[in-house]
């Protein structure tokens, strides 16, 4: 069995595409990224995220935010396996899509994001299947009077593509 990722010290390009849903407060999430990998343990991305959620009144999803942000990640190579450990962290900006009773449409704030402890498993000689089954979402859409507050629990999945 090969490493799991080759010890190259150069660095690659990739794209990510995540799935994510959230029971504590329902939400599902669908993100795109461009990702570098800077080595075989360091990971940077740039992602964009739609975040709709469901309404408590009226039980139906509402187009929620859009949250776009960097993403940092750490692997934990498990030499000789196809399987890598990694934990991720994320911070940028968040933007709300719909009028919320104290938040209007089009407001912007922050978002936050953590990963501690996900699974990279190596599908292909470039493409791994990434599975976070316990991260943390804190989107902020709106800052100003009382802040809109939208913590997440989420499992995610999704793939990620590295050119050689």
């Amino acid at each position: 069995v090969e490493e799991a990722l080759p010890p190259q010290s150069t660095k690659a390009w990739g794209l990510a595409a995540m799935v994510a849903g959230s029971v504590d407060e329902l939400a599902l999430a669908g993100s795109l990224g461009a990702r570098l990998r800077l080595n075989q343990r360091f990971s940077l991305g740039l992602d964009v995220e739609w975040n709709p959620f469901l309404a408590t009144h009226g039980r139906r999803f509402r187009e929620g935010i859009v949250n776009l942000y960097f993403t940092g990640i750490l692997r934990f190579p498990l030499k000789y396996e196809s399987i890598n450990l990694r934990s991720s962290l994320s911070f940028g900006g968040s933007y709300l899509l719909t009028e919320l009773y104290g938040a209007p449409e089009g407001s912007i704030g922050l978002f936050g994001g953590i990963s501690p402890l996900g699974l990279e498993v190596k599908a292909s000689k470039y493409l791994y299947v990434v599975i976070n089954p316990m991260s943390i979402a804190i989107p902020v859409p709106h800052l100003t009077g009382v802040p809109f507050v939208y913590p997440q629990y989420r499992f995610s999945i999704g793939l990620e593509f590295y050119g050689g």
